[in-house]
């Protein structure tokens, strides 16, 4: 907004499909859409609005790894992931989740990432943001303790 950029659109859910459908029927075809996002964004969201709108993907940032100690892992009671991406960057360099951690998801898609690596239960916040995931632990805290 300070920069003069106004959302002219908050979907009702966030995965990227769902944007791509809402912005397909809210945006006349012949303006063009601009989407500012990661670098490592959903291929989805853009092949779901090309079928039919000019689409100018333009990523603004990207998500940089650095890898802990593996040690300090076993320290973690909660891990959370915020993205698909985020799973995949975690296994990349880890390769598995310590047994002491519960896993914490924002969303359905990133769950889904997290359910092809990881076999064991794990937390999906309710809501798709970061308050979201801190109810999730004070929930199952409350339920555990």
């Amino acid at each position: 907004a300070e920069h003069g950029i106004q959302a002219d659109l908050c979907p009702k859910t966030y995965p990227s499909r769902a944007l791509g459908e809402e912005l397909r029927q809210t945006v006349p075809p012949d303006e063009p859409v601009f989407l500012f996002r990661s670098v490592h964004g959903s291929p989805e969201l853009y092949q779901t609005l090309a079928a039919g709108h000019t689409v100018r993907d333009i990523p603004l940032y990207g998500v940089h790894t650095e890898a802990l100690p593996p040690a300090s892992l076993r320290t973690l009671d909660y891990l959370t992931f915020s993205s698909a991406g985020g799973v995949e960057s975690f296994f990349e360099l880890y390769e598995e989740i310590p047994k002491e951690s519960t896993c914490v998801c924002i969303g359905g898609v990133t769950a889904d990432a997290l359910r092809r690596r990881y076999d064991r239960p794990f937390l999906i916040a309710e809501r798709i943001s970061a308050d979201g995931i801190v109810e999730a632990i004070q929930k199952h805290r409350d339920a555990v303790c």
